[in-house]
């Protein structure tokens, strides 16, 4: 109950306003005082902690020029023992950089300490690179402009989509003719809707449901979730573990049948029974042991893993062959959550690779209607 508190609503109102806070020419003082505050009250920014030591070093850094403060503030955050591992590994970054500066250096013992602690990991995920015609597009009624991207078909029509949709066709040539840009919705849902009974039935609803709006229970994405259904959920598991993909996809139907729009964790949009065809296809090629895997790993900690899985999840159903893809527009890098959730993947014994899209051109067309221009691929 403490995220509903006033004190965390407070907290979580001031790190929305950090950016903000680091531009008051009022108080230059303002932002480091704000982020020394947070930090000292961490239990109400639990899963912000990384992101506090590292906004509160760029401060000493950048408006106070003490890098060794700085170095200091990412060196106690890596010895914290409840720092979450996206978050060693936000840090671990932002150390090694530290360590390895040319100008305004560290001093050797500061510099080892940084480096014996950070976390080292030499994996990388594979990579593509693909080109793209940008076609700028000023859509009626917008001040911005919207990147897109044409592509000629076989019969020399001309179509205009967007990078994930330029990716997705990018996989079909390759023989990956299921594709969806979902960001991992599909897979997740299915998995969710296995443990429904765990997720709404472990307790009775008014120790964890307050209030009729709510769709999750109350330690839902909390660390105290899998702690409390620990054993429940390995149950389950070993029990999908014996299972086959048709038995899994029965199971599916049925809480679909007995469970459809009911607000919840589940997206009904991709996860219903007109889909069913596509999850039997799409687990089929995944393998249930990575299916199970990047499940459990959501419920083990779903404030860090429920969000940043890969853009598009394609899939050749001759091969039985999936690939989760990351895609990468011109400029465009790789965030820690999504890094991180490549290399998880890659330990499951999943493929992943990061598509790069590097675009030519970039005209500037109006287009005040899509539909009327412009052909969407699927």
């Amino acid at each position: 109950m403490r995220k509903y508190s006033a004190i965390s609503v407070y907290a979580h109102t001031l790190f929305k306003n950090i950016t903000i806070l680091k531009k008051c020419n009022s108080n230059k003082d303002l932002c480091k005082e704000v982020l020394e505050f947070l930090l000292k009250h961490k239990e109400f920014s639990i899963s912000k902690q990384a992101d506090l030591h590292i906004e509160l070093a760029k401060v000493f850094e950048s408006q106070y020029k003490q890098l060794d403060v700085a170095a200091n503030i990412i060196l106690n955050g890596l010895k914290d023992d409840n720092m979450t591992e996206l978050g060693r590994q936000m840090l671990s970054k932002r150390a090694v950089m530290y360590a390895n500066r040319k100008v305004r250096k560290l001093n050797n013992e500061l510099k080892n300490e940084l480096l014996s602690v950070a976390s080292k990991s030499e994996k990388q995920p594979p990579s593509t690179t693909i080109n793209g015609q940008i076609i700028s597009i000023k859509e009626k009624g917008s001040s911005g402009r919207k990147q897109v991207y044409s592509k000629k078909t076989e019969n020399g029509d001309l179509l205009y989509m967007s990078v994930e949709e330029l990716a997705i066709s990018h996989y079909k040539s390759q023989g990956f003719m299921n594709g969806l840009h979902d960001e991992g919705q599909l897979i997740k849902s299915m998995f969710l809707l296995c443990f429904w009974e765990i997720i709404y039935g472990s307790y009775a609803p008014h120790v964890l449901f307050i209030s009729p709006y709510q769709d999750c229970p109350l330690d839902w994405r909390t660390r105290h979730f899998y702690k409390i259904r620990e054993q429940q959920i390995k149950d389950r598991m070993a029990e999908l573990k014996q299972m086959n993909v048709d038995q899994i996809c029965d199971m599916l139907k049925k809480c679909c049948d007995e469970y459809y729009d009911t607000q919840s964790v589940v997206n009904w949009k991709y996860m219903n029974v007109d889909n069913l065809p596509l999850c039997r296809t799409l687990l089929e090629c995944v393998g249930i042991e990575v299916f199970l895997a990047i499940g459990d790993q959501i419920l083990k900690d779903g404030r860090i893993y429920l969000h940043g899985m890969p853009d598009l999840v394609v899939w050749d159903v001759f091969k039985h062959k999936c690939i989760f893809v990351e895609v990468k527009g011109p400029n465009d890098k790789l965030s820690e959550r999504q890094y991180s959730w490549l290399l998880k993947l890659m330990e499951f014994g999943a493929n992943v690779e990061v598509c790069h899209v590097v675009g030519t051109g970039g005209k500037n067309n109006n287009c005040q209607t899509s539909s009327q221009t412009c052909e969407n691929i699927s």
